[in-house]
């Protein structure tokens, strides 16, 4: 039996330690520096995980395939150095999601998402199941977990983009004949980024396929989330558009012409 519940633990484990950081476990000491960091994990009725889920997804497209783990920063202390969680505070949510590698960091409080990052996860080894244990009533917990999700298993871990969500200059141009299309495609972006300062106005010439591209080339992740969550394909400025003077430029085609 110990054995069986092993594997989901010490997955969660790496997955919290490494939001942001892009590492493969390798040795006996990272995990014994991993099992220290998050010592114990709580798990929380399925009410509570429905609820945040909900307010999450009324703020941003979610997964619609799997339930994610959602994990409770109850010491934000021991997460400094992390990208991820730099404006993290206690009581914040943590919201991973294994299939769609995606994790989302949530203010429950302020009803705002705070960060949005891709999630690398370690292939777990043979040594891992043999040499580490978690207890799960081991005292004085940085994160609390609240469901743990079938596990599933990726490729070796790249480095990580952190996703950039405040003060970011977006321009949506309407690349269709549909009258005030920009317009009604706003709120979809301001849903994922709602500190964003957005701008609007017509592209020079008439597309079929809505466009998004990375003007600054600093907003890698911040274009992938985009892209998947809006289904829009990623390009770089076509020759007939003006370069304008912001971070992203979306061109809508007449594949958002029924908004």
């Amino acid at each position: 039996m110990q054995k069986k519940l092993l594997l989901p633990i010490i997955i969660i484990l790496v997955i919290l330690a490494g939001i942001g950081i892009g590492f493969a476990v390798k040795s006996q000491k990272e995990i014994t520096d991993l099992k220290n960091k998050l010592l114990s994990q709580t798990k929380i009725g399925n009410a509570e995980v429905d609820q945040i889920v909900k307010e999450v997804g009324n703020l941003m497209v979610l997964p619609k395939d799997e339930t994610p783990t959602i994990a409770t920063i109850t010491d934000v202390e021991k997460l400094k150095g992390q990208a991820f969680y730099e404006k993290a505070k206690n009581g914040d949510k943590v919201l991973i999601y294994m299939k769609a590698k995606k994790a989302i960091l949530y203010d429950p409080i302020a009803k705002k998402i705070v960060d949005i990052a891709p999630v690398n996860l370690p292939s777990p080894t043979e040594e891992v199941q043999q040499n580490v244990s978690i207890s799960p009533t081991s005292p004085s917990p940085t994160l609390s977990k609240t469901q743990s999700p079938t596990p599933t298993s990726s490729k070796s871990p790249t480095p990580t983009v952190k996703v950039q969500t405040d003060n970011l200059n977006i321009i949506i141009l309407n690349g269709t004949q549909v009258f005030g299309l920009a317009g009604k495609f706003e709120p979809q972006v301001l849903k994922l980024l709602p500190n964003a300062d957005v701008i609007k106005g017509n592209a020079k010439g008439n597309y079929t396929e809505s466009l998004i591209i990375d003007i600054s080339g600093k907003n890698t992740s911040t274009i992938s989330t985009l892209s998947s969550s809006l289904k829009l394909k990623t390009t770089t400025l076509p020759n007939n558009e003006t370069k304008p003077d912001t971070d992203i430029m979306i061109i809508l085609g007449e594949d958002k012409s029924n908004l």
